[in-house]
């Protein structure tokens, strides 16, 4: 078996410079590489990585990228071979874990929480008054984006926003606060939905 160089790789639209031979893999015609991984090329010349590989005693495909070559180079190719090959050895089916990933995206808790707010509050506003929808987002700009805004959701606990909610109920506005934390605990809720693995510090300050 051949494997793919940075070279042959690099060439490999020009047949004539390229030392790799186009094999048939199965039902698929492609440019073999290590541990299951293959450069896919169609009929019509659409090139794909594509991971091989046997799960529960049957052989199975799994297109290892989200996007198509040169949307992704081989050591990045290579790179999310292992990753597949490692939940595999975890007893894990990698397709889930490509699909949710196909589907949410890579969500991480690094989004600050105005523009997790925002995509909430442009998500909920179509159900809402257009009077109610202009009434949070002023409040949000208002009251909680000066200080948490640019803050990361793993960044915000339960000690920081309740000493947030106090000052604004130090200056007597108890209803404020009270509906402040309602929308911090929705972004939160949202934030987590789609993927982002954080805890609800307002859902538990109202527990207390």
């Amino acid at each position: 078996m051949k494997v793919l160089t940075f070279s042959a790789f690099h060439h490999q639209f020009h047949p004539m410079q390229s030392s790799l031979t186009q094999r048939k893999l199965g039902v698929y015609w492609g440019y073999e590489d290590v541990n299951g991984l293959f450069l896919h090329v169609s009929k019509k010349g659409h090139k794909s990585f594509r991971f091989k590989f046997r799960f529960e005693k049957k052989e199975q495909l799994l297109l290892i990228i989200i996007g198509a070559y040169p949307e992704i180079f081989l050591a990045d190719a290579r790179e999310r071979r292992n990753d597949a090959r490692k939940l595999l050895r975890e007893g894990r089916d990698p397709r889930h874990s490509f699909n949710r990933l196909k589907l949410v995206g890579n969500a991480t808790g690094t989004k600050n929480f105005e523009t997790l707010a925002r995509e909430w509050h442009d998500l909920r506003q179509s159900h809402w008054k257009p009077v109610h929808a202009k009434d949070v987002i002023r409040s949000l700009e208002r009251d909680i984006f000066p200080l948490l805004g640019p803050m990361p959701l793993t960044e915000i606990d339960e000690q920081l926003l309740l000493k947030f909610l106090q000052k604004i109920e130090n200056r007597g506005a108890i209803e404020t606060a009270r509906r402040l934390r309602q929308r911090i605990s929705s972004v939160f809720v949202y934030a987590r939905a789609y993927g982002v693995k954080v805890g609800n510090p307002a859902a538990l300050i109202d527990a207390t």
